[in-house]
């Protein structure tokens, strides 16, 4: 018997305080988590990793969250990872259509709890009974 896949989810913030933060809860819901300080680092993490989805910030340093995505959505290996994003800002109310052309699928607004990620993440991943391969990987609740 085949072991179960774990999820991987991408989460992408300047601030070590949201990673602290989030984290024991999305790995107590089952997902294997991993961080990046910036776009760029997502960038590359992106490429080594099958990754099930991103969430993202829009500010950071080296390269902002919107710069990350439009790539990610470009590269074949990556295009289909759903995303969501984050900002603290209200840009997201101003840039809502710009970052939904992007590839973006969900926007939180900081702060937020981590039950609306949770929610979030399980509105873009497929429950186990409906598995679909995304990113060569079988991504699940």
């Amino acid at each position: 018997m085949k072991p179960l896949t774990v999820s991987k989810i991408l989460f992408v913030d300047d601030d070590p305080l949201m990673h602290k933060l989030y984290k024991p809860h999305v790995e107590r819901a089952g997902y294997e988590w991993i961080g990046a300080r910036d776009g760029q680092e997502a960038i590359e993490l992106a490429a080594r990793e099958s990754l099930c989805m991103v969430v993202i910030d829009v500010q950071m340093p080296e390269k902002d969250g919107l710069s990350a995505v439009l790539e990610l959505k470009q590269a074949g290996a990556t295009k289909a990872i759903p995303i969501i994003m984050m900002t603290s800002t209200p840009e997201y109310y101003i840039r809502k259509r710009e970052f939904t052309e992007a590839g973006a699928a969900i926007f939180l607004t900081k702060p937020f709890g981590p039950g609306q990620l949770l929610e979030a993440i399980g509105r873009l991943l497929p429950s186990t009974a409906n598995k679909k391969p995304v990113n060569g990987r079988v991504c699940t609740q």
